[in-house]
C-alpha cells in the first residue's frame, strides 16, 4: 500500500492480528457519537515506504511496505524500539495509572511476548496513550491482550469510527494459540485431531484456570468439550489414548466433557464459553499409574524432586506438572549425571511422560540397560524387607577400634544443612523420625562378642523415641558448647551416636540444621543422602520405594566374598603393592627422620570458581579421565616428586567404598553408613614433567588396574600393615543444586570443624590424621575446590610442596583450556589468530558495507541503584575483555576472503559521564544513544563495543553497552554482564581476581572452519534432493 492510503472495513478483514489493545473512554465516545462520520471509510492510515511524513502519528518502514516495523513518529519526535527501552521499567506503572481513568477491556489476562515484528491492532484515542500502548505491547507488560475472535465486528467498527483510532500493521499473522507452562499450543490443531475421532460430531478446546492450587501446581489446563454423534458419552480413557497417539502429551486435554445435542453459541454464532459447564478437576481419582520398573521408578523420583510434586505417575505429562524449558534442560543434565543416560531436550519434549520416555530409553540403550540395572527384572534387588540383624565390622571400623583412644568419641563428623526459611519444629521432628526409620545407621550399636571382638547390630527402633532436636539461636559459641556436650555423651555400646541442632534467627531469614555424628555410622556420601531425604520428608514427599541395601547387608557381603578365597588374584596384587609400599616408607623415613620433633601444621587454600569450573567440567574430557581425583593425584604426584626426589611415590588413597565388581546386585546409592576404604596407590612422575603422561600414569593406577576399586586391601591385607604415611582423600562435590530451585536445601560449611582454627592436630574427621607425614583433603563446595593439607614437614618443605601442588593444578587447567590452540598464540610469540569469518560474520559484514545502516548496532541501557566505583567497573570490563576472545575481534576484508582476527590485546573503548547536574537526564541519555548509533564501527580496527558509565547521582548509575552484533548474541551478552558484575563485586570486596581465558569461542571457530567442506557437501546434497521433489 502507498503512503496515506485510506482503508475500508473490508481492508481490515484482510489482516489478522496477534494482539488487540482496547482503551475505551466512554465519555469521549459518547461525545463523538453525535459527530460520527456515516461514511464507511475507516479513520486510520497505513503508512509505508521510507519517505518522511508529517502525520501526527504514523509508522515508518525500514525495508518497504511489507515490513512495517521500525519506528514511530508522534508529533515531531521519533521513537524507535531501542529508544523506548529506557521506559521499560516505568511502563507498568504508567499503564496502571491510565487504567484508573479509562475503561480497559482485557480479553484474556495471559501476558505474551510481542515484538516489533508482530501484527498488532491498537484501538484508543489519538494522543499520548498511543505511545504508551505501543510501548506496552512491545515490552509485554500488563497492557498486552490477545485478540478475541468473538469480539463483535459491529463493536470493532464502532470503536474505530467513534474514537478516531489508528491501526498499526506489521508483517506477521495471528494464530489461535495459547501458552501453558511456557509451551505454545494451537487449539485448532487439537480440535481438528479430536474431530477426526469417528464418534465425535462437534468439539471445542478451551483453556480453564484451576484455582485449587492444593490439587495442581499448574493452574491452566486444556479442557475439551464434545458432542457425540449418538449423543452418548465417550470414555475419557478412549479419547486420551486416541489423542496421545496423534499429539504430544502436553496437547492432550486434561478433561473431556460431554455436551448433549450441540455446543452453546452466542448470538453471533461464536462459541459461548460462559455457557459451558465448569470442569471439576477433583473428580480425577484414577489418573495415577505407578512405575513398573526400576528405570521408571528412578525417573519418577527425579521428576518429583525437580518439579516439586509429591507423586508422579508414568502417564503424567511433564509440562502439565509445571515443567518448563529451563527445567527441561536441567533434567537432561541430571539424567546424564545420575543415570548415565544421554538424551536431548527435544527427545524429552516429544516423549514427555515417564512411560514414553522409558520406552525411548530402552530402545536407545536396551542392551546396556539390560546388562546394568534398569531392566524390567530389576537386576538390582529391592532390599526393602531383607534383614541382617547383626554383623562383624568393615575393615575401616576395625581400624578405628584398633586405635588407642582415651574416649571412643574421638572420630566424628559434622555437617550443616541450610534451609531457605525457618522450619516448623513439629514437622521437622516428624520428618526426622521417618528419616531414622528409613536409615538403620542411626540405630547402630556396638558390643563385644564371646571372642572379645566388636560386632555391630541394629538397636530396637524404640531407642530413638526420646530423641529431641536441640533448639539454638544464631550463636556459634553456643553451638560449639552444645556440640561438645553432645560429643561427650556419645557411647558406642548404648548410644547416642549423633545429635541434631536447629538454628534460626539468621539475618537472611534462613535456618540451619547441624548434624554431629560419630564417624562409625556415617561418611561424607551419607551427608548428601540425609540432606536429600530430609528435605523431601519435611516437604511431605515420599521417599524412593526401591530401598537400597542396608549397611549390615553390605558388611556381610564383603565378609562372605573375601573369606571364601574368591579373590586370590586380588590378594597377590595387594601383597606386591604392600611390599613396594614398605620399601617406600623406609625411604621417606630416612628423608624425614626428625618428624617427631615437628608439630602438625595445616594449610588451607581454594581454587577460584572459574578454575574450579574448568577443572570439573573441561579437564576430564581433555585428559580422558573418569574421575576428578585422577587429576588431583596428578598434581600430588608432581609435588611429592619435588620434596622426595623420587620418581615413584606411594600414597594412601581413601575411597568411598560403595562399589565393587563382585556383586552388581548390591545397590548402595541410598544407604547411610561408613563405607570408607583405604589402599595404597603408586604415583609415577615423568622425568621431563610431561603432564599428559603423568595423568595417564595416575589413570592407569586408579581407573584401569585397581581391582574392585580398592575394596580388597582392607580385608586381605589390613590397614595396620605397610600403609603409606601420606594420605589423600577427595570427598566429592557438594551444593550441586541441579534444579536451581530457590527453596532447595543445601549442604553448607562442608568439612569445617567447630574447633577453633589451630595448627595443632586436633580431632580430625577421618583416618587420614594417622598419616603421620602428610594428609591432603579435597572437596568442592559453593562452586570452589577446597584443599586442606596437614603435615609434619618442616615449614620450608611444606611450602615447597604446597606451591608445587598449586602450580601443577593451574598447569593442568591451563593446558586443558589451551588444548588444540596454536602454540605460538599460547606463548605470545604471535599477536593474533587469523581464521576465515563464518557465514554469520559474512552476513553482518555485507550489511555493514551499506552506508548509514545501523541495523546491527545493539544497545543495552541498564541501571545500578547503588554507589559505584568507576575505576573498579572499568577494571571489571577490562578483565572481561581479556577473558572473552570475541571482545577482541576485528575483521579484514581481502579480495579473496574475509578474515576474523582474534588479537591478544585491544584497548577498551570506555567512557565515564557525569550528568548529575542535567535537568533532563533521560533526554541527555537519548542524545548519547543517538550519538553512539551515529558513530560507525570500523570492523578492520576492532574495538567493536563501547561502554558508557553514566552517573546520575551518587547512588544511581546507568550503563550503556553498545556493540556490533557481529561479536555477541543475546545469550552471550547475558553471560558477559553476569561475569562483569561478579568481577566488580570481587574488586569491591578486595578479593583476588584470576583470569582464565575462555577459549570456547576460538575452538568453535576452528571446528567450523575444519568442518566447512563436509558441511557444504551435506547441504548441497540436501538442496539437490529438495529440487528433485
Amino acid at each position: 500500500m502507498n503512503s496515506h492510503t485510506r482503508a475500508t472495513i473490508s481492508d481490515l478483514k484482510k489482516f489478522e492480528f496477534d494482539g488487540l489493545f482496547v482503551f475505551e473512554n466512554y465519555e469521549t465516545i459518547q461525545q463523538r457519537r453525535q459527530k460520527s462520520d456515516p461514511d464507511n471509510l475507516l479513520p486510520f492510515e497505513i503508512i509505508g515506504g521510507k519517505e518522511k511524513v508529517d502525520s501526527p502519528f504514523c509508522m515508518i518502514s525500514s525495508e518497504g511496505e511489507n515490513n512495517i516495523k521500525t519506528s514511530i513518529v508522534y508529533d515531531t519526535e521519533l521513537f524507535d524500539e531501542r529508544s523506548l527501552q529506557r521506559l521499560m521499567h516505568s511502563m507498568k506503572e504508567m499503564l496502571t495509572n491510565i487504567a484508573k481513568d479509562v475503561h480497559v477491556k482485557f480479553i484474556d489476562m495471559e501476558l505474551e511476548q510481542v515484538g516489533p515484528d508482530s501484527l498488532v491492532a491498537l484501538f484508543l484515542d489519538k494522543n499520548e496513550l498511543m505511545i504508551v500502548a505501543i510501548l506496552g505491547v512491545w515490552k509485554s507488560g500488563a497492557a498486552y491482550v490477545p485478540i478475541d475472535p468473538n469480539y463483535p465486528d459491529q463493536r470493532v467498527q464502532f470503536i474505530l469510527n467513534d474514537t478516531k483510532a489508528r491501526i498499526i500493521i506489521s508483517n506477521q499473522h495471528y494464530k489461535e494459540q495459547v501458552k501453558i507452562n511456557g509451551i505454545r499450543i494451537e487449539l485448532s490443531e487439537i480440535e481438528n485431531t479430536m474431530s477426526s475421532f469417528a464418534d465425535i460430531k462437534q468439539c471445542a478446546v478451551v483453556v480453564v484456570n484451576d484455582n485449587n492450587i492444593e490439587i495442581e501446581r499448574s493452574k491452566k489446563h486444556l479442557v475439551a468439550y464434545y458432542v457425540s454423534k449418538n449423543n452418548e458419552e465417550i470414555g475419557q480413557d478412549l479419547l486420551v489414548d486416541y489423542l496421545t497417539e496423534k499429539l504430544p502429551m502436553h496437547m492432550v486435554p486434561k478433561l473431556m466433557i460431554h455436551i448433549r445435542n450441540m455446543l452453546p453459541l452466542t448470538s453471533h454464532g461464536k462459541l459461548d464459553q460462559k455457557a459451558l459447564p465448569k470442569p471439576n478437576f477433583t473428580l480425577q481419582t484414577n489418573s495415577y499409574i505407578a512405575p513398573r520398573s526400576l528405570l521408571e521408578e528412578k525417573l519418577c523420583f527425579i521428576w518429583e524432586d525437580m518439579l516439586g510434586v509429591p507423586t508422579v505417575g508414568i502417564n503424567d505429562d511433564f509440562f502439565m506438572l509445571g515443567g518448563d524449558s529451563i527445567i527441561l534442560m536441567q533434567l537432561t543434565t541430571r539424567m546424564r549425571n545420575e543415570l548415565n543416560l544421554n538424551i536431548s531436550v527435544r527427545e524429552i519434549f516429544n516423549h514427555c511422560s515417564i512411560k514414553k520416555l522409558s520406552a525411548l530409553l530402552l530402545e536407545q540403550n536396551g542392551e546396556r540397560l539390560v546388562k546394568e540395572q534398569f531392566n524390567g527384572q530389576h537386576r538390582k534387588r529391592n532390599f526393602n524387607g531383607d534383614n541382617v540383624a547383626s554383623s562383624g565390622l568393615l575393615p575401616i571400623q576395625k581400624y578405628y577400634f584398633a586405635q588407642d583412644f582415651e574416649m571412643f568419641s574421638t572420630w566424628k563428623q559434622t555437617f550443616t544443612i541450610k534451609a531457605p526459611h525457618s522450619l516448623n519444629l513439629e514437622t521437622l521432628k516428624t520428618a526426622l523420625r521417618k528419616l531414622f526409620t528409613r536409615h538403620g545407621a542411626f540405630r547402630l550399636r556396638f558390643k563385644l562378642d564371646e571372642n572379645n571382638d566388636y560386632i555391630q547390630y541394629y538397636a530396637d527402633p524404640d531407642v530413638l523415641n526420646d530423641f529431641d532436636v536441640k533448639i539454638l539461636p544464631d550463636s556459634q559459641a553456643e553451638l560449639k558448647e552444645t556440640l561438645q556436650e553432645s560429643l561427650n555423651q556419645f557411647n558406642v555400646q548404648t548410644g547416642p551416636l549423633f545429635c541434631v541442632c536447629y538454628q534460626s534467627g539468621f539475618s537472611d531469614g534462613t535456618s540451619r540444621l547441624v548434624f554431629l555424628m560419630h564417624h562409625l555410622i556415617i561418611d561424607s556420601v551419607s551427608w548428601r543422602i540425609i540432606c536429600r531425604d530430609l528435605e523431601r520428608l519435611y516437604k511431605g514427599f515420599a521417599l524412593n520405594k526401591w530401598q537400597s541395601a542396608t549397611y549390615l547387608q553390605w558388611v556381610k557381603a564383603v565378609e562372605t566374598y573375601y573369606s571364601n578365597n574368591c579373590a586370590e588374584t586380588e590378594r597377590q596384587y595387594w601383597q606386591e603393592v604392600a611390599h613396594r609400599t614398605k620399601e617406600f616408607n623406609r625411604k621417606i623415613a630416612d628423608l624425614f627422620f626428625n618428624l617427631e620433633a615437628v608439630k602438625t601444621t595445616t594449610v588451607v587454600f581454594s581454587l577460584s570458581t572459574e578454575h574450579t569450573e574448568h577443572l570439573l567440567r573441561n579437564c576430564p574430557q581433555v585428559y580422558e579421565v573418569k574421575r576428578i581425583d585422577t587429576l588431583l593425584l596428578t598434581a600430588l604426584s608432581r609435588a611429592l616428586n619435588i620434596i622426595t626426589n623420587l620418581q615413584v611415590n606411594y600414597v594412601t588413597l581413601e575411597g568411598h567404598g560403595r562399589e565393587a565388581d563382585f556383586d552388581q546386585e548390591l545397590d548402595l546409592s541410598d544407604t547411610v553408613g561408613w563405607f570408607t576404604t583405604m589402599f595404597p596407590i603408586e604415583l609415577i612422575s615423568t622425568a621431563d614433567n610431561d603432564l599428559e603422561q603423568d595423568a595417564r600414569n595416575v589413570k592407569k593406577a586408579v581407573e584401569t588396574e585397581l581391582p574392585n576399586n580398592g575394596l580388597g586391601y582392607g580385608p586381605l591385607i589390613g590397614y595396620h600393615r605397610n600403609v603409606p604415611r601420606i594420605c589423600f582423600n577427595y570427598l566429592g562435590q557438594f551444593n550441586k543444586n541441579t534444579t536451581q530451585k530457590l527453596d532447595a536445601w543445601a549442604l553448607v560449611e562442608v568439612g569445617e570443624e567447630y574447633e577453633d582454627d589451630t595448627d595443632e592436630d586436633t580431632a580430625d574427621t577421618s583416618p587420614s590424621s594417622d598419616a603421620d607425614i602428610m594428609s591432603v583433603l579435597a572437596f568442592s563446595a559453593n562452586g570452589r575446590m577446597h584443599f586442606k593439607i596437614s603435615s609434619r614437614l618442616s615449614i620450608q618443605k611444606r611450602d615447597q610442596f604446597v606451591d608445587c601442588f598449586k602450580t601443577t593444578l593451574e598447569e593442568i587447567i591451563q593446558h586443558a583450556n589451551s588444548k588444540n590452540l596454536p602454540v605460538e598464540y599460547i606463548n605470545g610469540s604471535i599477536e593474533a589468530i587469523e581464521l576465515p569469518a563464518n557465514s554469520m560474520h559474512q552476513s553482518f559484514i555485507y550489511n555493514h558495507m551499506k552506508a548509514n545502516d545501523d541495523t546491527y548496532i545493539v544497545q543495552y541501557l541498564c541501571q545500578y541503584s547503588r554507589k559505584l566505583n568507576p575505576l573498579n567497573m572499568k577494571t571489571a570490563w577490562l578483565t572481561a575483555q581479556k577473558k572473552f576472545p570475541s571482545l577482541r575481534l576485528r575483521f579484514l576484508v581481502n579480495d579473496n576472503e574475509i578474515l576474523q582476527i582474534i588479537t591478544h590485546d585491544q584497548s577498551l573503548d570506555w567512557h565515564f559521564l557525569d550528568i548529575s547536574d542535567e535537568i533532563d537526564q533521560p533526554k541527555a541519555e537519548e542524545v548519547l544513544q543517538a550519538t553512539d548509533r551515529a558513530k560507525r564501527y570500523i570492523l578492520e580496527e576492532g574495538r567493536l563495543f563501547r561502554i558508557y558509565l553514566i552517573k546520575r547521582r551518587e547512588d544511581l548509575f546507568d550503563l550503556l553497552f553498545s556493540s556490533h552484533h557481529i561479536i555477541l548474541d543475546g545469550w552471550s551478552t547475558a553471560v558477559l554482564f553476569e561475569y562483569v558484575n561478579e568481577i566488580y563485586l570481587k574488586l569491591e570486596n578486595s578479593e583476588s581476581i584470576s583470569i582464565l581465558q575462555d577459549n570456547a569461542y576460538i575452538k568453535t571457530q576452528y571446528y567450523l572452519n575444519q568442518s566447512y567442506p563436509e558441511d557444504l557437501r551435506f547441504w548441497e546434497e540436501q538442496l539437490i534432493e529438495i529440487e528433485k521433489r
